[in-house]
């Protein structure tokens, strides 16, 4: 009769697994995005949003999150992600919206710029648009409004618009947004 494996060979088996079925996701990704894009879809006071899903690490329920003092209106605070702290971004409020309650269906959109990781707190999650070349449009002139900076462009799904946004915009802010 064989013994079973020792945990030290669960261990690494189950990191071998997990790095191959990463590669390939990674590789299939990369295949698809060669023909377009991915974006994942978000709902912030009844519109449709998206970044482009390669920032994204991970869609989570909301965490509970810490207020930290004398920070942009819209940074609701620091909560614990995986063993790290991360700034929560209220999209709402960055987006020019009034903040609304947090409710079953949101999430926080745990997404990487520049190394750094951020936590936006959207209404819903939609899901994973795939976006032709063709079905992209440069962004618009939106005048100066809150959120103009933001747009990375329009992206249509049949007869769906959705306002596709880059991640950088929205993460980075001067110290005259401070409260």
């Amino acid at each position: 009769m064989m013994s079973p494996p020792s945990d030290d060979l669960r261990a690494k088996l189950s990191q071998l697994a997990t790095e191959d079925t990463f590669l390939n996701a990674y590789a299939r990704r990369r295949a698809r995005s060669a023909t377009g894009s991915e974006w994942i879809g978000f709902c912030v006071a009844g519109e449709t949003y998206a970044l482009p899903i390669g920032d994204l690490r991970e869609i989570l329920k909301v965490p509970p999150i810490t207020e930290v003092p004398r920070v942009p209106r819209f940074v609701l605070g620091v909560a614990p992600v995986r063993g790290m702290v991360v700034p929560i971004l209220c999209m709402r409020r960055r987006l020019g919206f009034p903040p609304a309650p947090i409710g079953r269906s949101s999430r926080v959109l745990v997404c990487e710029v520049d190394g750094e990781r951020y936590g936006l707190l959207v209404d819903a999650v939609s899901a994973v648009e795939r976006l032709q070349e063709g079905q992209i449009e440069r962004s618009p002139q939106l005048g100066g409004g809150a959120a103009a900076e933001f747009v990375a462009g329009i992206g249509r799904a049949g007869a769906r618009l959705i306002i596709l946004l880059d991640a950088r915009a929205v993460v980075t802010f001067s110290s005259r947004e401070a409260r």
